[in-house]
């Protein structure tokens, strides 16, 4: 019962987002935002990742961030307010990147027809494979945990989501396993 409510709950922030009042990106985060894709994908993007990436960041409390397909990541503000370097922003493009390279359907559809098990395989899949992109760039691997375990002890722990705290803390235990592999 926990868990369906955890995925109807998780459809409908991720309905919501991609309804929101998405604003452009202010000229700062476009051009960090962008000097983050091609650090992460060279100069042809497309190329690169078989599609054009797109970020559009929505207004929400919630920290959280949206592979919706066709090239488009949606990241929420407050994700962005978090982040404390562009390493720890480079992973969460990364990792949506990575959704996208892997085949994975779009957030609101993956959230609706997925099990807990197979959402939380995709994840991994998807960290694993942001953290390869993020070491070939250059960027530090191990920060995208660290944001990770933020967002979980501020957001998740707090308000009570007992079901995404034991998710984040297990996607960050598996994320420092991928990290030590890594080195």
């Amino acid at each position: 019962m926990a868990v369906a409510r955890t995925l109807i709950l998780t459809a409908l922030l991720i309905t919501l987002a991609a309804r929101a009042e998405a604003a452009p990106l202010q000229s700062s985060e476009f051009g960090e935002s962008q000097r983050i894709l091609h650090s992460l994908g060279g100069d042809d993007l497309r190329a690169f990742f078989g599609f054009t990436p797109s970020i559009t960041v929505f207004s929400s409390s919630m920290p959280n961030a949206y592979w919706l397909g066709a090239g488009r990541i949606y990241i929420s503000q407050s994700l962005i307010n978090t982040a404390r370097s562009e390493a720890e922003l480079a992973f969460v493009i990364a990792h949506e990147l990575a959704h996208g390279l892997l085949n994975h359907p779009s957030a609101a559809f993956a959230q609706s027809s997925a099990s807990e098990t197979a959402l939380a395989e995709r994840e991994a899949e998807a960290d694993e494979l942001a953290l390869k992109l993020l070491k070939n760039a250059g960027f530090d691997p191990v920060e995208g945990a660290g944001l990770l375990e933020r967002v979980r002890a501020k957001y998740f722990s707090r308000a009570g989501l007992t079901n995404w705290d034991l998710s984040v803390s297990r996607r960050v235990l598996r994320l420092r396993a991928f990290i030590a592999e890594l080195r």
